[in-house]
């Protein structure tokens, strides 16, 4: 023991130390417990510098909880942060996009409006599509809202004009019958070579979206419906007949490519109502029948 109280203590660790010495589980044990461990002059030393341990653990560990989930919170916003400015930015991009393509379809308007005294008489093609463009509300509330569609099926009989060839966009697959039987009328009007003027086109994906659904619609979520149009239209002159007329129409025309015949679409939503006809019918001095109009509260009726 003498040779060993010799040696500088500072070159061996704890482990070296504790290899000596015989009964080493019996002092393990007494330097583990805490009611020993402490005794001796240096035992307020080492009591203080195990209670300043332990205290200096749980703050870093504190510290660190707070620290991750404060992280973790800055990480969430971060990321709220940026789908907002992507989606702020391709809000952006999208309304940029519509303002450059209406653009482009006003021009090509502007151009059909001034072609159409040469349009007329020369060979076209005419895309009758009569869809009911009209509010959702109102749209939910028609009954039989398909077969209100197909009522202007008789639109095919254009092809009397020998210079018009026909795309009747139905809102449904029709019969072979109800086929035949408009085919054999055309027949009968001396219609020359309707089975190959007239085309019917049916949006392929009408049975997957809600009865509803306007036809424009159908047809513009109908990518091989489109683009059997644009096959039949190609290096042709074309146009597009509406029914109901709206922005769906618009889309519709900037993805055919085609402009519609129509007039100004912000004047149009006044034009088809009822006392804004009549108003026009006055100023033409066209008899109408003995009626009120611009009536919009109830108390007007009295």
């Amino acid at each position: 023991m003498l040779d060993i109280a010799e040696l500088e203590l500072d070159k061996y660790s704890r482990d070296d130390l504790l290899s000596l010495v015989i009964n080493l589980q019996q002092v393990v044990e007494a330097m583990s417990d805490p009611k020993v461990m402490f005794k001796g002059p240096n035992g307020p030393v080492l009591a203080t510098i195990k209670i300043q341990t332990a205290w200096r653990r749980y703050k870093a560990f504190s510290s660190f909880a707070q620290l991750k989930h404060l992280m973790r919170m800055a990480t969430i916003v971060q990321r709220k942060y940026r789908l907002y400015q992507l989606k702020k930015s391709t809000r952006v991009k999208v309304q940029k996009l519509k303002e450059e393509s209406f653009k482009v379809w006003t021009e090509m308007q502007e151009e059909f409006k001034q072609c159409w005294p040469a349009i007329k008489q020369q060979r076209r093609v005419e895309i009758h599509c009569n869809s009911y463009s009209i509010a959702e509300l109102r749209r939910l509330s028609l009954e039989k809202y398909k077969q209100r569609e197909n009522a202007q099926i008789s639109r095919i009989f254009r092809l009397k004009d020998p210079n018009v060839d026909v795309i009747y966009v139905a809102p449904f697959m029709l019969t072979s019958e109800v086929t035949k039987y408009y085919m054999k009328i055309l027949e009968l009007v001396e219609v020359e070579n309707a089975g190959g003027r007239l085309h019917i086109v049916v949006p392929e994906n009408y049975v997957k979206f809600k009865s509803h659904m306007s036809l424009t619609q159908a047809l513009l979520y109908s990518p091989k419906a489109c683009k059997q149009i644009q096959n039949l239209i190609a290096n042709t002159q074309a146009y597009i007949v509406p029914g109901k007329y709206s922005e769906i129409d618009v889309k519709l025309s900037i993805t055919l490519g085609v402009p519609i015949l129509c007039g100004d679409p912000g004047k149009i939503k006044d034009y088809a109502t009822k006392s804004f006809s009549k108003r026009i019918f006055q100023q033409c001095d066209i008899p109408i029948s003995v009626s009120a109009y611009d009536i919009y509260e109830k108390r007007e009726f009295e």
